[in-house]
């Protein structure tokens, strides 16, 4: 009789763990499937790429006429 009752106060509290455990899981679901892929991503944490530079009017090193000397 003891054993039984403990076993039932054990799958109540074990039922109801579960329950909120499972009504986290769909809450959670439901607010992913309605927001925005790119807000939860963190797509708008994202820096902004700084444009790259482009170099003009440089010299090629082969027309450079360089003297090496040796030591």
């Amino acid at each position: 009789m003891k054993q039984s009752l403990s076993i039932r106060k054990i799958h109540r509290y074990l039922g109801l763990i579960i329950g909120i455990q499972f009504l986290a899981w769909t809450i959670s679901g439901l607010y992913f499937s309605w927001t925005n892929i790119d807000e939860i991503h963190g797509d708008h944490f994202r820096k902004e790429l700084l444009p790259s530079f482009v170099y003009e009017n440089l010299i090629d090193l082969d027309s450079l006429s360089i003297e090496v000397k040796k030591y």
